[in-house]
């Protein structure tokens, strides 16, 4: 089952999926752009540069790890199926639940609907909609604030917490193993890419950052922690009903 804000779209079946790959160019969606250069003040972090586009399929659900990649998914509707889920307040302000379910388990992270995409001449009830879904992380482009960082007073607990203010977002940090140095000055920016800025300061202390699969718990983790995550994973999970579907992860029954 495939479903947003609560209403039922358009599944995607193998004929549907052909027809995706067939007749979608994905070059003219804008919220794939990536960018390749960190900025002219930012040159002095490490970043991992331009990221590989996905595949994309019709009703994949695709979720990176990192802040400056996002959560996303493509779904397609109907004309009535539109105008149901605009009736039930999604919008770009708005993070409403994309639920994606087997039958038997689900998941439901909150994502925000970027302007749908018209795909047929046919006007009023005829008309087929693309409809672009984002999670927060898409929203963090457009955000900036003032860092401050002084490696005799200052904290990563206190970075983390002045990005996660900026952002307008909880980061919930594991501890920084006492081997790291503090923050060092060149963390003091002013107005730029919050999403490479975390990204760089998590990747500073052998950490990487998580969203959780609702769209809104976002974690800054070590390898200790991921490395229990994963093993409670592969303990829960049944290996024959997702082998092949993208990753070996218990998802939340619903």
């Amino acid at each position: 089952m495939l479903s947003y804000a609560g209403v039922s779209v358009l599944q995607p079946t193998a004929e549907l999926l052909a027809w995706g790959r067939r007749h979608l160019d994905w070059s003219w969606a804008t919220e794939w752009t990536a960018r390749a250069f960190p900025g002219a003040r930012l040159t002095h972090l490490g970043q991992y540069g331009l990221w590989q586009r996905p595949p994309v399929e019709i009703g994949r659900l695709y979720w990176p790890w990192g802040a400056a990649r996002f959560g996303h998914c493509h779904v397609l509707a109907t004309q009535g199926q539109l105008d149901a889920i605009r009736a039930a307040g999604a919008n770009q302000d708005a993070a409403l639940p994309l639920t994606v379910s087997d039958g038997v388990r689900a998941v439901s992270p909150a994502l925000h609907l970027l302007p749908p995409r018209p795909l047929t001449g046919v006007p009023g009830a005829g008309q087929a909609w693309l409809l672009p879904l984002v999670d927060l992380r898409y929203r963090w482009w457009f955000r900036a604030g003032d860092l401050s960082a002084d490696g005799a007073t200052t904290t990563w607990a206190d970075l983390f917490g002045q990005i996660g203010d900026a952002l307008g977002a909880t980061l919930e940090v594991d501890d920084v193993p006492a081997i790291y140095p503090p923050p060092d000055n060149s963390l003091t920016l002013h107005y730029e890419a919050l999403p490479l800025v975390l990204d760089a300061a998590a990747a500073s202390v052998g950490m990487r950052v998580v969203v959780g699969t609702d769209g809104e718990a976002v974690e800054v983790i070590g390898p200790t922690t991921a490395l229990n995550r994963t093993a409670g994973n592969l303990a829960t999970s049944d290996l024959a009903r997702l082998a092949g579907a993208g990753g070996q992860m218990a998802l939340a029954a619903p």
